[in-house]
């Protein structure tokens, strides 16, 4: 398996010179391990000892999560004193692939990083395992801990797996509003509250958008216009569906209609900053850091950022819940996770990884000190490990309850989101850069796309 860096053996002080020379052949592929003293078949139910852990474990990690995530499992190895732990950051870009060609060649890691959008296919493909009867039997990790729908982005729909769950989220990554409050302080306007709705959001950012000499140097709003949560998620609220029963798009439906002017028509009147800006600045989240925007839709994995930039004094910035439309809120949702894969040689290690990853004394609560990761299960709820972090943010109540709103992606087949995301992009351009109509580009955008569907 190729990577971003070399692998890392975690445990060199357990490593002859003559065991790395061989694990350094064996994981050039992050293969499973033939793994001595390491069980293929633990017994339902039955939680080893630290020291009863043994054998050789590989785990493969997005190159984004550097090196968060290796600090993670170099713990995790430091408390398994038998137990010989290998990573490698991968390029996430190019992962899925990487996983088919691996699972081809047999040379997969025991635990495989992977995301909601790849679920499937991963388990179609034979990469990952179900892990149904793992989280029904064990003592430690139960299935029922998860947020619903985060757990259920990681359920297969349709085909011979239907059902089986074949990963557990990582973060709990679900959409809330940042504003500045400086920002908001010399506009004299009050800050948001979480029984706020869409309408105050519009007249908040009229109020906080200025222009001089007929350029705009600060919005109200932006958000990520170009990610599939954002938009998903509002047609959704409009009580329409991106994908019919059928299989067929529906990117010009009366209720995706709705979601388009919805994002749209506030960027024309000149009150949310427009994509283009965006890109000029670095990026969606740049213009809120630089102070162009006065607000960002954002999910807890942008704290770290936003406190570096915008200070970590509580009147500097805080969050604040989506606002609701008609009374209802959908917002966008999604989570990168981890599963076993289905041909580990190490099924007990592999099993006893995701209990200490999901603990609240172990890998769970060193994720969530950094900030940037919303435990996903509801056990951890009321936790200190995130609760009691100094603020800000103050409002953490607004994570939970987006967890509650939060939507997911429908089933469009993985070589296929892409593409769709890609028409709906260069839709909006022809809206807000050629002057088409909303109807006309979105009308052309869902021919287009389905007709990439049939083709593939």
């Amino acid at each position: 398996m190729q990577s971003v860096r070399q692998s890392r053996h975690t445990g060199p002080r357990k490593a002859t010179a003559a065991i790395t020379a061989a694990l350094a052949l064996s994981l050039a592929g992050c293969g499973g391990n033939d793994a001595e003293g390491g069980s293929n078949e633990p017994e339902a139910g039955e939680v080893p000892a630290p020291e009863e852990v043994t054998g050789e474990l590989t785990i493969s990690v997005f190159d984004w999560q550097d090196p968060v995530e290796g600090q993670v499992i170099e713990a995790y190895d430091e408390a398994r004193p038998n137990l010989e732990v290998e990573y490698e950051y991968v390029t996430a870009s190019e992962y899925v692939q990487l996983m088919l060609q691996s699972q081809m060649a047999d040379d997969l890691p025991d635990v495989v990083a992977t995301f909601d959008l790849a679920n499937d296919t991963f388990a179609d493909s034979g990469i990952t395992q179900d892990l149904t009867e793992f989280l029904g039997t064990d003592p430690e990790l139960s299935a029922d801990e998860f947020a619903p729908t985060f757990l259920a982005n990681y359920e297969v729909r349709g085909g011979e797996n239907d059902g089986e769950i074949h990963g557990l989220p990582r973060s709990a990554d679900a959409k809330v509003i940042y504003y500045n409050k400086a920002l908001f302080d010399e506009a004299g306007v009050a800050y948001p509250t979480d029984d706020w709705t869409w309408e105050d959001l519009l007249e908040i950012s009229r109020q906080l958008t200025i222009t001089e000499g007929g350029s705009t140097v600060q919005y109200g709003f932006g958000a990520n216009y170009n990610q599939p949560a954002e938009w998903v998620s509002k047609i959704n609220m409009f009580g329409g569906a991106l994908l019919a029963e059928d299989g067929t798009l529906q990117l010009d439906s009366p209720e995706a209609m709705q979601a388009w002017h919805y994002w749209l028509d506030p960027i024309q009147e000149g009150i949310f900053i427009p994509p283009s800006v965006q890109a000029t600045q670095g990026g969606n989240l740049a213009p809120f850091l630089n102070g162009t925007q006065a607000m960002y839709s954002g999910v807890r994995g942008q704290v770290p950022p936003i406190r570096n930039s915008l200070g970590t004094d509580p009147a500097d910035w805080g969050v604040v819940t989506w606002p609701t439309t008609d009374g209802e809120r959908v917002v966008g949702a999604g989570s990168a996770g981890i599963g076993i894969s289905a041909t580990t040689d190490n099924l007990a290690a592999a099993q006893d990884y995701l209990r200490w990853y999901y603990s609240e004394d172990g890998g769970m609560g060193m994720l969530a000190e950094t900030y940037a990761v919303m435990p996903p299960l509801t056990s951890l709820a009321d936790s200190a490990i995130w609760r009691d972090l100094p603020a800000p943010p103050e409002n953490n109540d607004a994570y939970l309850q987006a967890i509650e709103d939060g939507g997911s992606y429908p089933d469009i087949p993985f070589n296929n989101q892409a593409g769709v995301r890609d028409v709906v992009i260069q839709a909006m351009d022809e809206v807000l850069i050629n002057g088409t109509s909303i109807e006309d580009a979105f009308t052309q955008a869902n021919i287009e796309a389905n007709d990439a569907l049939n083709d593939d």
